[in-house]
Formats: C-alpha cells, sequence, structure tokens
C-alpha cells in the first residue's frame, strides 16, 4: 500500500539521521527487555530508563514506529479544566462501547490515567492541537493530536528521549521465543543478523509488539467472518509474541473480537480519512441516504456497513470541513484523488455521478442535514454536540468507506499493573504487556482514539512495574 511506503521511508531517514543507526547487534546486558518499538513500547523502554533501568529494545521491523507511525495520532484524555467531560464519563464510554467483557479494572486505568500521561507527553516537548474533537464511540469532544504530526509525533518525541535516556534499540531483531527459568520470565531468543541470539534479562521482559490484524491464518482462526478483509495494519501485527506467551502459560481473551476501520478498497492506494471528526462528515449508502447516525460506536458502524449489499458507504464532507483536518490528510487527501481512491467535485451533482448514486437523493440528503444541524436535533440520533458544521462549501469531498481489519481487541490478559497473567489468573513473574498485544482493555470493541491511548498509558505502566525492585 502506497502510504505505507511514503511514511515509512520518512521513518528510516528520521531514525538514521536524528538518532542515529538503531540497528546496531551491541548491547550491554539489559534490566528490561522491550519487545517493539512502536508507542507502546518506546513509552515502555523511557519509563523503564526513567526509573534506573538499562533497557533494550527488539524491534522485527528495519524501522522504529509500528502502527503508530501511520496512524493517525488521536490520543482520548480529559483535562481537569474541562467542565463538560470527566474520567468518570471516558470510563462509562468505554465500557458501553466495551460491553461485559470490558474488565474495569484496566478501564478505570485508561480513563483516569491518561491525563497525567499527557502532561508526560509535553513535558518532553510535544504540543496538542487545542480543540479536541470526537471521534467514533466518543459521546464527547477528548481525541486530541499532536500539533503538526500525526501518529509520527509520538514515535519522534519518544525515540530522542529513549536515545537520551541511554535506551539501546535493535532493529531488525526478530523474537521467537521467550525463556524462563524457574517459572520466571529471565530472556528471548531472535534472530538478529540471521544469527540466533539468547538475550538475558535480569528483571523482566515487556512486550508491545502489536496484535495479528495482518495474520490472515490467526483472523480465520478466531474471527473467520472478517478473515476476507483487507488490513490496514503492518505485516508485522503477526502476533507472534501472543504465540510466544501461550507457550510459556499466558492466558488470551476476547481472540474473536477485531475491530474495523473504514480503510482501502482491494486494490487501492490510498485510504480515504474523512472521518477524524465525527462533526464534520455524513455516511450515506448507495441510494445516497445517511443510514446511521455518525456518532455511533466504531462497531455499530462496522456492522451496519457489512450489512449494506455492496458492504460500502460513502464519507461526504465539503471543503469548510475539509480544510479543518491535518495538513497530512489533506496532502494524503489530495493525492487519493489522483488515484481514485477520493472523488472531489465542484457541484454535488457531478460528485454523486462519480459516485454513481442519486444526485437528487444525496442533494436531498445533505439539505436535510444542514436542517439538523441548524435544528439541533437529529432523527437518526446523532448527539446534539455533534450537529455543528453544516455542508455547503464546494468543492465537495468523498471518501469510500470500505472496512478494513485495523486492530485485534483481544490478546494477552494483564492486570491493572501490566502483568501478564497464566490460566489460572496468576501473573507470569517478569513479563508485562501493553498496547494492542492485550486484551480486555477495551473489551468486545474500542472508542476511536483509545488504541493509542492504551499503548501509552499501559506502556507507562509496564515500563514502571517491570522495572521496580
Amino acid at each position: 500500500m502506497r502510504r505505507r511506503q511514503t511514511l515509512f521511508f520518512p521513518a528510516l531517514l528520521f531514525a538514521q539521521s536524528c538518532l542515529g543507526t538503531w540497528a546496531k547487534a551491541s548491547f550491554r546486558a539489559p534490566d528490561v527487555i522491550v519487545i517493539g518499538a512502536g508507542a507502546a513500547g518506546l513509552a515502555a523502554a523511557c519509563t523503564a530508563a526513567e526509573n534506573g533501568a538499562k533497557v533494550l529494545v527488539l524491534e522485527k521491523n528495519k524501522e522504529i514506529g509500528g502502527n503508530t507511525w501511520i496512524g493517525g495520532g488521536y490520543f482520548n484524555f480529559v483535562s481537569p479544566e474541562d467542565q463538560t467531560d470527566s474520567p468518570q464519563n471516558f470510563y462509562l464510554d468505554i465500557i458501553e462501547e466495551g460491553g461485559s467483557s470490558a474488565d474495569p479494572a484496566l478501564a478505570k486505568v485508561l480513563a483516569f490515567e491518561s491525563y497525567e500521561v499527557m502532561l508526560w507527553l509535553k513535558s518532553l516537548g510535544m504540543n496538542f492541537v487545542k480543540s479536541s474533537v470526537a471521534s467514533f464511540g466518543n459521546s464527547r469532544p477528548r481525541s486530541a493530536r499532536p500539533s503538526g504530526y500525526e501518529g509520527d509525533g509520538y514515535i519522534r518525541t519518544l525515540s530522542l528521549y529513549a536515545r537520551q535516556l541511554g535506551v539501546e534499540i535493535i532493529t531488525a531483531a526478530d523474537v521467537i521465543k521467550l525463556i524462563t527459568r524457574k517459572g520466571s520470565i529471565c530472556g528471548v531468543q531472535a534472530l538478529i543478523e540471521g544469527k540466533l541470539t539468547e538475550i538475558s534479562a535480569s528483571k523482566s521482559v515487556i512486550l508491545a509488539s502489536g496484535g495479528f490484524a495482518s495474520n490472515e491464518k490467526m483472523i480465520r482462526q478466531y474471527a473467520s467472518e472478517f478473515a476476507d478483509l483487507p488490513s490496514i495494519s503492518l505485516k508485522s501485527a503477526d502476533g507472534k509474541m501472543i504465540e510466544a506467551a501461550q507457550d510459556i502459560g499466558a492466558a488470551v481473551t476476547l481472540m474473536d473480537k477485531v475491530f474495523c476501520m473504514v480503510g482501502t478498497r482491494r486494490g487501492g492506494q490510498f485510504r480515504g480519512r474523512l472521518h477524524g471528526d465525527n462533526a464534520r462528515y455524513i455516511l450515506v449508502d448507495h441510494r445516497g441516504k445517511r443510514f446511521i447516525r455518525e456518532d455511533a460506536g466504531m462497531t455499530e458502524i462496522q456492522d451496519k456497513i457489512l450489512s449494506l449489499p455492496e458492504k460500502e458507504a460513502f464519507l461526504i464532507t465539503d471543503d469548510d470541513n475539509f480544510r479543518s483536518y491535518s495538513p497530512t490528510i489533506q496532502r494524503d487527501s489530495i493525492r487519493a484523488v489522483e488515484t481514485g481512491d477520493i472523488v472531489c467535485s465542484l457541484t454535488l451533482e457531478n460528485l454523486a455521478k462519480q459516485l454513481n448514486i442519486s444526485a437528487h437523493e444525496l442533494k436531498k440528503t445533505i439539505d436535510e442535514y444542514n436542517g439538523f444541524v441548524r435544528q439541533k436535533y437529529d432523527p437518526l440520533g446523532k448527539a446534539k454536540g455533534q450537529l455543528l458544521h453544516e455542508l455547503r462549501t464546494a468543492p465537495y469531498w468523498a471518501a469510500f468507506a470500505v472496512m478494513n481489519v485495523c486492530y485485534t481487541v483481544g490478546g494477552l490478559r494483564i492486570n491493572n499493573r501490566a502483568q501478564v497473567l497464566g490460566k489460572q489468573g496468576e501473573p507470569i513473574r517478569g513479563l508485562y504487556a501493553a498496547g494492542e498485544i492485550t486484551g480486555g482493555v477495551h473489551g468486545q470493541s474500542r472508542l476511536s482514539g483509545n488504541g493509542l491511548t492504551d499503548a501509552l498509558v499501559f506502556g507507562r505502566k509496564a515500563g514502571k512495574t517491570a522495572s521496580s525492585p
């Protein structure tokens, strides 16, 4: 997929020019080994190093960043100054979206500790866009993104900080086995520069290597109804470390729960990301009609789109709303117009023609929606606080709303200290996990923006507890 290539080449240049070459396979005997150099892994590594530990990070890819680098960068938190929201509201949204399978203890950590993590990131030099937006499933605007960046902003900030702390990172290091001794995790086996290498850790191992969204065999095994959908995750999201942890007795949970997101059509080159702010677009079907409220939970939207005869819908916005999106989204959208992955037109009639839908129905739908915005009432149930922006300014933009496997909600069971649990619910000594590799934090589905929030909050948690005496 072309977008991955255009983003990862800068990632490699950044890592080499600003951070030095990470891939050197010489290292000190570490206290803590972290597997994965995305947001969760880097947050864990930096936190453990702050705690005085010698940290080694092993990254399977040739470049650091993982799925965080190609993500939109939205991070959910509630500021104490926000009189319209609270950590408790955030917690209740997590529970509502995740259902009875969400672990309340983990959800509370996520909701109540995310603001503290945001302050930590700001102390490292990150700035966030002040006006938060409400993304899929969030009842209130609490999703912020880095100013001038997307997911790459976190990787830039954390990797520079890791260097300052003396964290060592080896790329193209494929961990294949966890080593145990007397019931404790004491190291790993990894393929580095073509050689099988055994590395011991004096304290602990943290798993932060992501989920299994790109492993078709595992998707077919656990969630076969999604096996034929494309994936927007990196190929390295293969679930191999979940299986390695299972081999030493780790428990898994909710492996059949898969989170889909608007992605590319098969054969498409760019993902049409016009869905960052629920208040700035509408979803229409092939008849040109809205069929769901845009602020519904992602699982609800996912199921609704997959139930349509075409298994496809359209995201429609206007130019005023389009220009509110980040420079990266605007740039990628213009490129997507050139490849046919986004449609842009000066008139709604021509937009409808290019989408092969009824121009009359589309104009009627948009006129009705603009009236709902003025009246602050939507028959489909879109929240009053999301009825903010009419669609009136040409050119008009449309992206294909096709479901892609984005995130595997299930994974390793952990407790609220990020310790990996065995099949009887007991912590496995010396083994911690954070991010998409874990299960239970979100339940059966997750709020948009909570993937990165989970990675950073539990990355910090894992780094702190794994490096403690």
